[in-house]
């Protein structure tokens, strides 16, 4: 970084206080991870998660408000997350207080290159060619995603360095932005026929290995999958990686980089591992809530694709003839929901007494206590807050059958 004579002269504070405060924030957090390198970030879209409602307002307002009135601004612009704010009556009316310091918070990072229109919690469906492209993500589970099944060079920041890397066009030299560290230590054979649980299949591996994956046994089964379909089930398996500590992982035949070079991304000393469907069902004994009687079912974080709402309609139509016991909240972006609102499926949701949300519920669930009410989810994320946890078909069944 010594050599790096434009952070040279930030650091120095002879391109403003702005550029000094995230320079120097920027260069500690590399010195902490022993990085003596910068990269270049790619002309794409980063990630930066809100975070005003985890710390005290002066904490996070001084900064932001150090750089909007300092004219700062990425140039690429980077995503952010849904709000937590929504209408759920089920849930508790603490949002009008959050959703204040929350819109405060949308309108700095708005000025700071924000996309507040396309607000996702994972992107996904991008157009740009990510592959190889290093990326600022201040997510893990959306890192995970961008990085293991587009390829991109991701590892998952601190809030606030995110959002720096992202104005300053620079990320420290660490993790998984470095080709070296993406290799694969571990060969993970799945037997099944039928595709895990995201989250299952993700315990059952974070369990045996402590690195990188490369996991056989995946291709045919989202294979039978359509494109979106299959995407959705990798972005809730990426989820689920993350919070199991494992934000990098390749599927064979599916995954970027597992297509572009196939085993040779494996080490010299990997080691072979198998996961049966006999573990994952046990599994699933010890984790499964399905004494709860639910206040609703709630799906959709990472949020659902058009196809999955799709989808779990049908299942919905088929286990209880269109009749919901339990409420159901299908959670997914704005565009999704009014695509999926329009649609037949949406429809017959719609007259089953379905509900709709574009929040972002781990925030909203967190910061409510809702995980101690009697919520059943299918969500890795949610179940980590202490809400309930069965499979998506069980978890439907569960509401069209009040049983499982």
């Amino acid at each position: 970084m010594d050599n790096d004579k434009f952070y040279s002269d930030c650091l120095k504070g002879k391109k403003g206080e702005a550029k000094a405060m995230m320079a120097k924030a920027i260069v500690s957090y590399a010195e902490s991870r022993g990085a003596d390198l910068l990269l270049d970030i790619a002309e794409s879209k980063g990630y930066v998660p809100l975070f005003a409602y985890r710390y005290g307002e002066e904490e996070i307002y001084r900064p932001l408000d150090l750089l909007v009135n300092s004219g700062e601004s990425s140039k690429n612009g980077f995503y952010l997350p849904p709000p937590i704010r929504g209408k759920l009556p089920l849930f508790s009316p603490f949002l009008a207080q959050k959703g204040q310091r929350e819109r405060a918070l949308e309108e700095r990072l708005r000025k700071l290159g924000g996309d507040i229109e396309k607000r996702t919690c994972i992107p996904y469906g991008e157009k740009d060619d990510l592959y190889g492209r290093v990326l600022a993500y201040g997510s893990a589970p959306a890192a995970a995603f961008v990085s293991s099944y587009y390829g991109a060079y991701a590892e998952p920041l601190p809030a606030l360095i995110a959002l720096y890397c992202n104005i300053m066009g620079k990320v420290p030299a660490v993790g998984f932005f470095l080709k070296e560290n993406r290799a694969a230590s571990y060969r993970v054979g799945v037997y099944a026929e039928v595709l895990p649980e995201p989250y299952l299949l993700a315990r059952a591996i974070a369990s045996k290995c402590d690195g990188v994956a490369y996991i056989k046994g995946l291709a045919n089964p989202l294979g039978r999958l359509g494109k979106e379909e299959a995407e959705g089930y990798v972005r809730a398996f990426a989820a689920a990686m993350a919070l199991e500590g494992r934000p990098l992982f390749h599927i064979d035949g599916i995954t970027r980089e597992a297509k572009e070079s196939g085993e040779s991304l494996l080490k010299p000393d990997w080691k072979e591992i198998a996961v049966s469907p006999k573990e994952i069902d046990s599994l699933y004994g010890s984790i499964a809530g399905g004494n709860v009687r639910p206040s609703a079912v709630v799906m959709g974080c990472p949020e659902l694709t058009l196809t999955q709402m799709e989808s779990y309609t049908r299942l919905l139509r088929n286990l209880g003839g269109g009749h919901l016991r339990h409420p159901v909240y299908f959670n997914s972006s704005k565009e999704n929901i009014e695509k999926f609102l329009s649609s037949p499926s949406g429809i017959e949701f719609a007259k089953m007494g379905g509900k709709t949300l574009s929040v972002c519920l781990f925030r909203f669930v967190a910061d409510s206590g809702l995980g101690k009410s009697r919520i059943v989810t299918s969500s890795p994320a949610l179940s980590k807050l202490g809400v309930a946890y069965l499979s998506a078909r069980d978890a439907l069944r569960l509401a069209s059958e009040g049983r499982i």
